[in-house]
């Protein structure tokens, strides 16, 4: 371990002269002191990669690995794809940021997005964090189209994110937090009350009671799906025709938001949201707070700040400030002397 104050002692203690017997000691010891550096970032709640433990070092948590992370799955522009439970490909990218370092944060995108819009790309680029984000089936480029469905929140939590989950874990990955909007705020928060076991959840502007929003979206279409209809409609939307049905509106109907006050092994939540959001009003994230123990969960409200928040660049980077800090107090929790 490399504290700060011996890499300056280290370093300045080179004198001037010496500079062109010594510039591959300086190389050295700046290489030793990023690893360092790296290993406390590293340091983040509940890592789980086979080949790496935690050990206080001084007052302060070390990350200690073994051998560094296999980033060989991707391709140079970190462009890779994994297969979901249903057989879908999904394709995604890393953004790598600590290479020598195992954890990861997903990051979800909402409904009928993809891995390159709105806000994805945004986090992707702006935290200090390497990050994966891909497609759920059905959108942007995955495969799935076929399956897809309206009311599918669970399917695309059950079959593509945790399949994502585990193909990072099978690659001694450590998947330290997830993050989703809109409806992939949803979705990070259905996986924390389904599997619960991801140290830290960021939903920013997720829906909580599924029942509002349906007529708001769809109006009169919705007389198709009645006895005197044919029961089903189609609408555009993601760069496809999609299929609506009463099966599909069931099952968003079914899905029971308020599970989220029984985690147990997801340590921490922030929940996101913008004063102004039209789309899922902002009571969503209150009645979040109201169940969510306070111990757990924290809500960071943008004044002003619409549903999208790309619209006005101060909001899209107050979203990342909030997500940067959180996991920040993260790092400091775990890193902090017992």
């Amino acid at each position: 371990f490399l504290s700060l104050s011996r890499f300056r002692n280290l370093l300045v203690g080179i004198r001037s002269e010496d500079f062109p017997q010594c510039c591959m000691l300086r190389s050295a010891l700046l290489f030793c002191f990023f690893l360092s550096f790296s290993g406390e970032l590293c340091a983040g709640v509940g890592a789980s990669g086979p080949k790496e433990r935690r050990q206080k070092i001084g007052g302060f948590l070390s990350l200690t690995m073994t051998s560094p992370p296999d980033w060989s799955f991707t391709d140079p522009q970190g462009r890779f794809a994994i297969t979901s439970t249903k057989g879908f490909r999904l394709p995604a990218i890393l953004q790598q940021k600590i290479p020598p370092c195992r954890d990861v944060v997903i990051l979800c995108h909402g409904y009928l997005a993809n891995k390159d819009y709105g806000l994805m790309p945004v986090l992707a680029e702006q935290l200090p964090y390497n990050t994966v984000r891909f497609d759920f089936h059905g959108c942007g480029e995955a495969e799935g189209l076929e399956a897809w469905s309206y009311g599918g929140y669970v399917d695309e939590v059950d079959d593509d994110l945790r399949a994502m989950v585990l193909f990072l874990r099978s690659r001694g990955l450590n998947v330290r937090a997830i993050a989703g909007h809109s409806r992939g705020g949803n979705n990070v928060l259905i996986y924390a009350f389904r599997f619960d076991d991801v140290p830290e959840i960021i939903n920013i502007a997720g829906r909580f009671d599924m029942s509002e929003g349906v007529i708001e979206r769809f109006g009169d279409k919705m007389k198709l799906l009645g006895p005197e209809g044919p029961g089903f409609f189609e609408f555009e939307g993601g760069g496809a025709t999609r299929k609506i049905t009463q099966k599909c509106i069931d099952a968003r109907l079914c899905i029971d938001m308020s599970k989220v006050k029984d985690l147990k092994g997801t340590q921490r939540v922030l929940t996101i949201h913008g004063t102004g959001d039209m789309t899922i009003p902002v009571k969503a994230a209150e009645k979040l707070r109201e169940l969510i123990p306070t111990e757990k969960h924290s809500v960071q409200l943008i004044e002003g700040a619409s549903h999208s928040f790309t619209d006005n660049p101060k909001h899209a980077n107050e979203v990342v400030e909030a997500a940067r800090k959180f996991l920040e107090e993260g790092d400091l929790a775990v890193r902090s002397p017992s």
